[in-house]
């Protein structure tokens, strides 16, 4: 695994003491910055302004994340790979990003860490990269079994839901010991959320198969993005779906068999008989 930090680059412009040129710390970071804009935050004069603003209040926690960022990246990519079997080979792009997204993993299972939107916690820290590490074992695993990305429906939510599913379940077998909840929230005001999914479980559950079976088109964002919500006031209850699903999978499967589900073209039926089977039983 390879760490990819340009935060030295822009240290050095915040240092140098003449206008900081974000234009120019993108250009020399084409790598991480083409991904992050194509993909993840769009680039607008705006944004750019607006972020250099926050950078003034933000250095010194920007400074301290990057300080503990190596130890933490080091002690979740043991136990990753000790778990999984193999070492990740790939790179861990680490940058300060517009204020969009916190992490991510792109197409080629690489590893984006946006410092200015991480906690200043190196527990939080842990279960943030311990997700998105899971996602790029994940991705390696389905190259593994031989799927065909290409062939995968992207706008069909179910397979969105597992993925984030998996990535949430595994990533409290690699970081234990913490409040369930801190692994969807990934920071400490969770409880309600959770709280709410638990006692709503087979609600929850009936809209998501009736927005399957309505094709609806905005499902990605209903139950994926942190804009969605409208059903029941709170979003990102894929996540819980999914991680629910994943879990009561591994009771009856090998976690092998599990990772390798999206490959087998599996995860929409797999999914929707669990979800009836969930239904039916509160009928």
């Amino acid at each position: 695994m390879k760490v990819n930090n340009t935060l030295v680059d822009f240290f050095h412009f915040q240092k140098s003491g003449t206008s900081f040129d974000l234009n120019e710390y993108h250009r020399m970071n084409p790598d991480t910055f083409k991904t992050y804009f194509s993909g993840y935050c769009k680039k607008t004069d705006e944004k750019l302004y607006t972020a250099k603003e926050r950078y003034f209040n933000d250095y010194s926690r920007i400074e301290k994340i990057n300080e503990i960022l190596p130890e933490v990246i080091e002690k979740v990519a043991t136990k990753s790979e000790s778990y999984f079997g193999f070492p990740l080979d790939v790179s861990i792009h680490i940058f300060v990003g517009l204020y969009a997204s916190n992490a991510f993993v792109d197409h080629r299972a690489e590893i984006y860490l946006a410092v200015e939107k991480l906690p200043l916690d190196s527990e939080l820290l842990e279960i943030i990269i311990a997700h998105e590490m899971v996602h790029s074992y994940h991705y390696h695993i389905l190259d593994r079994a031989g799927i065909d990305w290409k062939a995968i429906d992207w706008l069909d939510a179910h397979n969105s839901v597992y993925l984030e599913g998996v990535a949430t379940y595994f990533s409290q077998k690699l970081v234990q010991g913490h409040p369930q909840s801190v692994y969807y929230s990934y920071d400490r005001s969770g409880e309600e959320w959770l709280t709410f999914c638990n006692n709503n479980y087979l609600k929850i559950a009936s809209a998501f198969l009736a927005d399957a079976e309505g094709h609806s088109n905005n499902m990605e964002r209903e139950w994926l993005r942190l804009s969605g919500g409208e059903h029941f006031g709170y979003n990102r209850l894929g996540y819980f779906l999914g991680t629910s699903f994943v879990s009561d999978l591994c009771k009856e499967l090998p976690e092998s068999k599990v990772l390798k589900l999206l490959a087998e073209d599996w995860v929409s039926m797999e999914m929707n008989h669990w979800l009836k089977k969930l239904v039916e039983k509160d009928d």
